[in-house]
């Protein structure tokens, strides 16, 4: 493949991604927003894990997603809700096992969507309970995230529909 072919590739690939993470939001919509939230499409965050380049679909997919968020929070939840993603991305991309990657989103997200709620005065609660209903949810979605790797990347044939470029012989 030629280098105008790859860069296609991972454009549609990433595309895909983006897709993937807006559907999986708003067909979960009544769980995927609020202080105790079931992000259903935090299920793709450990994607980054194998291939880099899912850090870029995974974040414009939540950029995308939080548009829907209800009320004041939408502005809000553009910039730190994103921020959020982006820095768990990145974070699980640069991990070398996917135990320790999975505790990237679970802690990154809540403090910085915790921060978003208090910015917002959506709530009376405390930041540090904010934080941690947040961490319930987030934490939900990534074990059955895991639990969900463990049982189908250990088949070759979705490594590379996955693209996985790196950690392909991974450390549960």
């Amino acid at each position: 493949m030629n280098d105008n072919q790859i860069l296609i590739r991972r454009i549609v690939k990433n595309a895909i991604v983006l897709a993937l993470y807006v559907v999986l939001t708003f067909a979960s919509y009544p769980v995927s927003f609020g202080i105790l939230q079931f992000r259903v499409s935090e299920l793709l965050v450990l994607l980054c894990f194998f291939n880099r380049d899912y850090v870029i679909g995974i974040t414009l997919g939540c950029l995308l997603s939080n548009l829907g968020s209800p009320g004041p929070m939408m502005v809000w939840d553009l910039l730190f809700g994103t921020l959020a993603s982006l820095l768990s991305c990145l974070a699980v991309s640069f991990s070398k096992h996917l135990g320790i990657a999975m505790l990237f989103p679970i802690l990154i997200n809540p403090l910085l969507v915790g921060a978003e709620f208090m910015i917002v005065g959506e709530t009376n609660a405390s930041y540090w309970w904010i934080v941690g209903m947040i961490m319930i949810g987030e934490a939900t979605i990534i074990v059955v995230s895991y639990i969900l790797y463990l049982f189908i990347m250990k088949k070759e044939a979705i490594l590379n529909l996955i693209d996985a470029k790196r950690n392909r012989s991974f450390k549960w």
